[in-house]
């Protein structure tokens, strides 16, 4: 074989080590790559360096999991001012996928390898990008100091992200409140409520973190049945005057399909979301608000 042709089968293996190193070859192009190792010795070595490195990375120490702070960061970032905003949606799309990817990479067991880490700058600037595309505006009060739609359209959005993105219902998962509760403390700067309704035909699921009206928020999940009811907690903003009632009248506002209650109490905001049916979710507030165990109607 010529020279010529050495140099020319070393420049078409050289940029697929990496790829074979991390598996990602299809299976002509791995045969392709691992016959030429076996004749040439400087590709042979280059690849032994790569093989070295992504070890190297994986050893106890090396590989860190980004913390849950910087991950909702991160979301929020991307997402910030996105919901409600119909008429921006092609900056929308950027912003859920963008969302979903990153989410997913955090959330992710495995460690990451060289080409994940290459990845983050493109995305970071595509998230940049996008959020560029934004007006962002001041969220108003309603009357009352009642939040506007756009929260409640956000606390929605919460509730259905938590269902679709893979292992992001629950950070902590268990039925037991005290293990829930005190999972929180260092977290957040608040303690939420987590009362125990089990008995009352609302068992606790578990909680995590979320990030809602600009800021970190306790989400606590509960179920009735096969039904998911998020319930999401914040300190208010400002001290009401008296304990603010549930909205509204008779059962929640319905928002995509999903019944949505607000309150607060203890000067905490409350948010509950399900597809759960208002009567039964109007149930759920009023044991919630209480703490009592008072068993539910027959299910």
């Amino acid at each position: 074989m010529s020279a010529s042709q050495d140099e020319a089968r070393c420049a078409e293996a050289k940029p697929l080590l990496h790829a074979l190193a991390d598996d990602e070859l299809d299976a002509a192009n791995t045969l392709r790559c691992e016959a030429h190792l076996t004749r040439c010795g400087g590709c042979a070595t280059e690849f032994a360096t790569i093989l070295a490195m992504r070890n190297a990375l994986r050893c106890d120490g090396v590989a860190y999991r980004a913390p849950d702070r910087l991950r909702l960061s991160v979301l929020a970032a991307v997402e910030a001012e996105a919901l409600g905003r119909k008429s921006q949606g092609t900056a929308s799309a950027w912003l859920a996928w963008l969302r979903h990817r990153l989410a997913a990479m955090a959330a992710a067991p495995r460690r990451w390898s060289w080409w994940q880490g290459a990845r983050l700058p493109a995305l970071a600037l595509a998230t940049g990008l996008a959020a560029a595309l934004l007006v962002v505006t001041p969220r108003p009060s309603g009357q009352d100091g009642e939040p506007v739609p756009n929260l409640r359209q956000e606390v929605v959005a919460g509730h259905i992200r938590s269902l679709l993105t893979a292992g992001h219902l629950t950070d902590v998962g268990s039925s037991d409140h005290h293990t829930v509760k005190p999972w929180f403390a260092g977290r957040l700067d608040f303690s939420p409520p987590v009362p125990d309704l089990a008995g009352a035909g609302f068992p606790l699921v578990g909680g995590r973190l979320d990030y809602l009206d600009g800021r970190p928020v306790a989400a606590l999940v509960y179920r009735r049945r096969a039904h998911v009811i998020n319930v999401f907690v914040w300190p208010e903003s400002a001290p009401a005057t008296s304990e603010s009632p549930r909205k509204a009248a008779g059962g929640a506002r319905h928002d995509s399909g999903h019944a949505v209650l607000h309150w607060r109490q203890g000067g905490m905001e409350v948010w509950a979301v399900s597809d759960l049916n208002a009567a039964e979710l109007g149930d759920f507030a009023r044991l919630f608000e209480s703490g009592s165990t008072t068993p539910a109607a027959p299910q």
